[in-house]
């Protein structure tokens, strides 16, 4: 609090202590929900567009891909060690994970990792 509003104001000394622990009892409660809540899992689908050479990528790679994203969504990924240290304490853990999508919003049907040739 500032020391010069504080004396200038003194009437308002107990308000500013009221808001002041407040706002301290709502970031404790966000810290608890955020450490407490579950994790969300967002269904991807990949649309693969070649032609039939070697821009076509495989399933490996796809499965490969996703694993980075979770990694990184998840701060789980290995360059965690390179983050400048004055950002170290703000790194985020969204508590997501990416999956491949199992049903087509469309058909209902079960997806598999077709390949669509561009011709």
């Amino acid at each position: 609090m500032d020391t010069k509003y504080q004396n200038e104001h003194p009437e308002e000394l107990q308000g500013i202590i009221n808001a002041e622990k407040q706002l301290e009892q709502e970031y404790q409660s966000f810290i608890a929900q955020r450490n407490s809540r579950a994790t969300k899992v967002i269904p991807v689908v990949f649309h693969v567009v070649h032609q039939n050479g070697t821009e076509n990528i495989s399933e490996a790679q796809i499965q490969d891909q996703m694993r980075i994203l979770n990694e990184d969504y998840n701060k789980g990924n290995a360059d965690l060690v390179d983050v400048v240290s004055s950002f170290v304490n703000v790194i985020g853990d969204a508590s997501i994970e990416f999956r491949l999508a199992q049903l087509d919003p469309v058909s209902y049907t079960h997806l598999t990792l077709p390949t669509t040739p561009y011709v």
